[in-house]
């Protein structure tokens, strides 16, 4: 693991972990701990209606106790956005400056 703080400089090894914890293990530590958050998908909320649309019904064994949530992505979008700008992990994608 390196780091540099321009990409002028030159990448050095990464020697004393602080608030930069890589994951290990199952524990998810490299989201939990590093910031990161993602948006679930307008799928992942309708994870059963998505699977039968795209494999058909038969595909998820009757058995099978997965459902859609009851509510929508489009009802949920004003929450995402206004917790990822209280968590302080919203912002533009890509790259700013060209």
């Amino acid at each position: 693991m390196t780091v540099r703080h321009s990409p002028a400089e030159v990448a050095v090894p990464y020697r004393q972990l602080g608030s930069f914890l890589p994951g290990e293990g199952v524990g998810g530590a490299g989201v939990h701990w590093n910031g990161q958050q993602w948006r679930a998908l307008p799928e992942d909320l309708r994870i059963r209606s998505h699977y039968e649309e795209r494999y058909g019904k038969r595909f998820i064994p009757a058995d099978m106790t997965i459902q859609d949530f009851g509510v929508s992505y489009d009802e949920l979008e004003t929450h995402f956005d206004h917790f990822e700008k209280v968590c302080g992990v919203s912002g533009k994608a890509g790259n700013l400056r060209g």
